[in-house]
């Protein structure tokens, strides 16, 4: 049987080698498919190459490159840099083209994420907005100033969609160990927690009010799988394009939480006077968060996933008690700890 051809940025990354690791781990999809994978330098190329993928030496400023890869390509997965908008355009122009596939209508899976549901909160307050995926007419009115909206927007061009099947899954904050051959920590909670470590307490934007959905990285990378497979198999059985906007979530917290705990485990570690958390002055936000982290752990991005579990049958497996995400935090004061 012909094998497909899957095209991958990212996968040296957090999320795309976690998921690349679980599609050479899953029987269903470790020898049906070729894998080639972009890497930007000559270390990576060898690592990847040990897995028996593919290695592709550039970047996604290279849009040649790019374009040629996503003309041979059945199925490509584009994990690397969200806001990116050349290389979705590189990979139009190849997807477009009638090359040396096997699928008549190849696939382009793209990993967004719930910032673009951000809000100015600040951590003033929770937001009241919650945004399902089972309800794609909300969320193609987000405003074109969205975090990551104006990729999402060429994914979704009425061009493209006419002769490529496409799909935006869009996690929110991602926690969890990965199983990536590089990169395997996540960046949004250990940003603070690396913050407590390095100023010895714990600082807070605004009162912590503002709430994140969540989802382990396993969990991702298993609806990743069955996305995947399905977009192949059953693609007329899915939800694409326009209507092809997967949230994928297990709950959610608020970062006066994950504050608390970091607090309590910093105090547990020795390494603060106390497990108090504090407020930042508003004249010491630029010396104590970098600028994204206002915007990032200040504000609201609350997502509710319906289309994965009705359509591929996708349900989480971690964190179903709640201990987990708080082990992770203190994990994750650890490791800082360690690295300072």
């Amino acid at each position: 049987m012909t094998k497909l051809t899957i095209f991958i940025t990212g996968q040296t990354g957090y999320i795309g080698g976690t998921v690349v690791d679980h599609l050479l781990k899953n029987p269903e999809t470790k020898d049906k498919f070729v894998y080639r994978s972009l890497v930007r330098s000559a270390d990576n190329a060898k690592t990847i190459q040990a897995l028996g993928i593919t290695p592709v030496l550039g970047s996604l400023d290279d849009s040649k490159l790019l374009s040629d890869e996503a003309a041979k390509a059945d199925v490509i997965l584009h994990f690397a840099d969200a806001d990116h908008l050349p290389a979705i355009h590189a990979f139009a122009k190849g997807l477009l083209q009638q090359g040396h596939r096997h699928l008549a209508r190849p696939v382009l899976i793209y990993n967004s994420g719930t910032g673009v549901l951000l809000d100015g909160a600040k951590g003033a307050f929770a937001s009241k907005d919650i945004y399902s995926d089972d309800d794609p007419d909300r969320i193609l009115a987000l405003p074109d100033s969205a975090n990551h909206r104006n990729v999402e927007l060429a994914v979704l061009d009425p061009k493209l969609n006419e002769h490529v099947d496409t799909y935006i899954v869009s996690p929110p904050t991602i926690w969890g160990t990965g199983t990536g051959p590089v990169h395997r920590h996540s960046i949004q909670i250990p940003l603070l927690v690396g913050n407590a470590v390095k100023h010895r307490k714990v600082y807070r934007i605004g009162k912590g009010l503002n709430r994140w959905s969540k989802i382990h990285v396993a969990d991702l990378a298993n609806l990743y799988v069955l996305l995947t497979l399905k977009s192949v198999h059953q693609p007329n059985d899915l939800p694409k394009g326009r209507k092809g906007y997967y949230f994928v979530e297990n709950g959610e917290y608020a970062f006066e939480d994950v504050s608390t705990i970091t607090a309590d485990e910093l105090h547990k570690q020795g390494i603060a006077q106390d497990a108090k958390v504090y407020d930042t002055p508003h004249d010491k936000e630029g010396e104590y968060w970098i600028p994204i982290a206002v915007i990032y752990l200040g504000g609201n991005s609350r997502s509710r996933s319906v289309i994965g579990g009705k359509y591929l049958g996708w349900k989480a497996t971690h964190d179903l008690d709640g201990k987990e995400f708080e082990q992770y935090i203190r994990d994750e004061v650890k490791r800082a700890a360690h690295k300072a």
